[in-house]
């Protein structure tokens, strides 16, 4: 049986990411340990890695939930796994991909990624576009969300705009 992980910031974890994991869990037919982990990209996040781990467990409703937070150990844990779960909406994604691997000499880590296409219906379905859009469509991300992360989102969103 191969170890499989699905690496993420999950910030906040969405039914898009969820699509993403119950596809994978489909496709090979065993559990798949969901590792949320800093962006190293990005220098800030919406929510603590607590948080999101609260949240993410609210979606995805499994015990095989790790947390790294250095790029280090990210790399590190990535190791360990024979498969990483990468969901992507347009082909142009992956290339992009690549040299962020090179950029933190792990490049050899990126032949373990399964690329799983993002269904249609959760196109539109992204961290960025729940947030961005809360205020005009906030049924889209009560949609989107478990109950506990539209909640959290909310109560973080209207104390950041008082």
């Amino acid at each position: 049986m191969k170890k499989i992980v699905f690496a993420g910031s999950f910030d906040p974890a969405h039914k898009g990411h969820l699509n993403t994991y119950l596809l994978a869990k489909e496709k090979y037919n065993q559990e798949i340990t969901i590792c949320i982990s800093r962006n190293p990209l990005k220098k800030s996040s919406r929510f603590s890695i607590e948080e999101r781990l609260l949240i993410a467990q609210s979606i995805f409703k499994t015990n095989e939930i790790r947390v790294v937070t250095d790029v280090s150990d990210i790399i590190n844990l990535i190791k360990e796994y024979d498969v990483i779960i990468q969901g992507y909406h347009e082909i142009s994604e992956i290339d992009k991909l690549r040299p962020h691997y090179k950029q933190f000499n792990c490049e050899e880590l990126f032949e373990k990624n399964d690329f799983l296409k993002i269904q249609d219906d959760f196109a539109d379905v992204t961290s960025t576009n729940i947030v961005s859009n809360f205020f005009n469509n906030e049924q889209f991300a009560r949609d989107n969300l478990s109950p506990l992360g539209f909640e959290m989102l909310k109560k973080k969103l209207v104390s950041e705009n008082l």
